[in-house]
């Protein structure tokens, strides 16, 4: 593996070697060369990402990245070294795949619960908006088209189907209107074209997003990749008058169909209402539901942004609920979606 004869254009710096063993592990596992050169617009960086990563740029079949390379396992914080990573991406409109030697079971499972692309050449990648994961213990059997939806595209893929203004709707549109980052909603739209269930095209300088098909197809296509919306529930009790909340879980379903609400009430919120709901003392978690004055949901998004949007909302219970092993709960899921397609 060449990557540069150049000399203008030649690799330099201590993180080579493991350049080069990031280009060698893609090209063994998926047959691609990811063209990697030094990265050419790096002074648009403040100092410190320079000083932390090595950059280096280069194209995934025709889409073009960033590797951020680090040596060793990182001693930042997941959540901090993502935040490094979306300035770089903000600042240089590419997506940025972090890569490391070494990566802890803790680091990978942060970054896959949140998105973040990574390599860990010979041993794992992770690569969700481009459509492929190598997953432990790396044999070539492992590679495999994601078989479940990131929230994100998940609900990217619920407003497109339920809302009859969001057809021809730009990624920046979406992103506004659901709240995501115009990064993160151009990663989901890449999953759902990659998958299938959508549809890109050019109008000028702008992309356009539509179904790749007929609502009832796309539907049953996506049936087997949809995902809970809820990420964590907890038994709480109320140590003050609560806003009002979303209903959730089986009392959300309880609500929209015949299925008889259980004895705890179930609301849903997302992440950041429940970290406000933790440090402002509006709630202490209880052990058992007997103890409780409600169950909280947290969702992967906001439920409150959606309730009263389209379907989408009825459409996420439905996720929660399709698979349950209770056939009551799972019938009653059912009939949410009946004649939504008609």
């Amino acid at each position: 593996m060449t990557l540069s004869n150049d000399p203008d254009t030649q690799m330099r710096g201590p993180n080579l070697p493991l350049v080069a063993a990031v280009n060698d592990y893609v090209q063994s596992v998926l047959k691609a060369d990811l063209q990697l050169r030094p990265l050419n617009d790096g002074e648009k960086l403040p100092l410190f990402l320079k000083q932390q990563f090595e950059l280096v740029e280069g194209f995934y079949v025709d889409r073009p990245l960033i590797l951020a390379v680090q040596q060793g396992v990182g001693s930042s914080a997941p959540s901090a070294l993502r935040k490094h990573l979306a300035q770089i991406e903000r600042l240089l409109g590419r997506s940025v795949v972090l890569v490391q030697s070494n990566m802890t079971a803790f680091q990978r499972a942060a970054h896959i619960e949140a998105g973040q692309p990574f390599i860990v050449p010979g041993k794992q990648l992770f690569m969700p908006h481009l459509g492929v994961a190598l997953t432990e213990r790396f044999s070539r059997k492992a590679i495999r088209q994601l078989d479940t939806l990131t929230p994100a595209a998940q609900l990217t893929l619920f407003t497109l189907l339920t809302g009859a203004d969001h057809q021809e709707a730009t990624p920046s549109q979406l992103a506004k209107g659901l709240g995501y980052t115009a990064m993160s909603m151009g990663r989901a739209v890449d999953e759902l074209a990659i998958l299938g269930l959508v549809e890109t095209k050019r109008q000028g300088r702008e992309k356009r997003v539509n179904l790749a098909g007929q609502k009832q197809e796309i539907w049953e296509n996506a049936q087997a990749l949809l995902v809970s919306p809820v990420r964590s529930s907890h038994f709480v009790r109320w140590l003050c008058p609560p806003p009002r909340l979303n209903l959730g879980g089986l009392s959300a379903l309880a609500a929209h169909s015949d299925l008889m609400d259980a004895r705890l009430q179930t609301f849903a919120i997302d992440g950041r209402h429940w970290a406000v709901f933790k440090s402002n003392g509006t709630v202490e978690t209880v052990a058992t539901d007997y103890e409780a004055d409600a169950q909280l949901d947290v969702w992967h998004y906001s439920p409150a942004k959606i309730e009263r949007e389209d379907h989408s909302f009825l459409l996420s219970i439905y996720a929660q609920f399709k698979d349950d092993p209770d056939e009551r709960v799972s019938l009653a899921a059912q009939s949410l979606i009946e004649g939504l397609w008609a």
